[in-house]
């Protein structure tokens, strides 16, 4: 079973809505912010799974193929690339492992998906 079929059988269907672009504007907003939160304060009570994602949030099922995301556009699927998996990785390790290393590994995964959700807001301009 492909990756991102795996994770709906255990997500669930989400459901999803057409979103106007303004409002995809500030899903792409708030999901930097969340991640910013997470990269100076990994213990914030947040982490990077879908039900903290406003943009997850917003298109419905996160590992949908058929999802209009302009992050799964783009990029692919959340659960599928480097990028997000890297991020989901180094977060996990630095809620048990503080050491300096450990941190600067969490804060390059995080500026990297960072940056990749605010290269979504620059293709709008």
């Amino acid at each position: 079973m492909p990756c991102g079929e795996r994770l709906c059988a255990i997500w669930g269907k989400w459901g999803s809505r057409m979103s106007t672009p303004h409002e995809t504007r500030i899903a792409i907003k708030k999901s930097v912010a969340h991640w910013r939160r997470m990269r100076y304060d990994p213990m914030c009570g947040e982490d990077p799974l879908a039900g903290n994602c406003a943009l997850c949030r917003m298109y419905g099922d996160p590992c949908s193929y058929r999802s209009e995301c302009p992050f799964r556009v783009r990029y692919g699927q959340c659960s599928c690339i480097d990028l997000w998996n890297d991020a989901s990785a180094r977060w996990d390790d630095v809620r048990v492992d503080t050491s300096p290393e450990c941190v600067a590994r969490w804060h390059s995964a995080a500026d990297a998906m960072i940056k990749a959700l605010e290269s979504l807001l620059q293709e709008e301009n």
